[in-house]
């Protein structure tokens, strides 16, 4: 008869702690996830990562582009590091902003967290950037 009531007292502590998780998964949203990280998409011919290094790798035309579609990057070769948040994009890289900046490089480097671009030339090229603007916003 003890192990009948300690099995009910066991079970209703099963059910008492199934209805906590589900009044908080309730509140839970993935709205709220999306809106604290940035999120991107990348898009290649092939596609293949180092989970014990946390390197993810991308070729052959690989364009890149994130959620608020900011930007789209377009090379030959990705190498997103995910500890650091660094997305190196190497041969033939091209990177087109929303306000239709462009910018043309042997090699890119993009961090998501300061969302920015460092761009390097190649021996025989230098980086090629080219701003567009609205004379209007500058005066006012």
């Amino acid at each position: 008869m003890k192990s009948f009531f300690s099995r009910i007292k066991y079970l209703l502590f099963i059910l008492f702690l199934l209805d906590f998780l589900e009044i908080n998964a309730d509140n839970f949203s993935l709205e709220n996830i999306s809106d604290r990280n940035s999120q991107i998409l990348i898009e290649s011919n092939k596609q293949t990562s180092d989970l014990k290094n946390s390197i993810f790798y991308a070729e052959g035309e690989v364009i890149i582009t994130n959620t608020n579609k900011e930007f789209i990057a377009k090379s030959k070769k990705a190498i997103f590091y995910k500890l650091t948040g660094k997305i190196k994009l190497t041969g033939n890289v091209e990177v087109l902003t929303s306000d239709l900046n462009k910018i043309k490089a042997g090699e890119i480097l993009y961090y998501l967290k300061e969302n920015k671009f460092e761009a390097i030339s190649e021996k025989n090229q230098r980086v090629n950037t080219k701003f567009v603007f609205n004379e209007n916003k500058i005066i006012n």
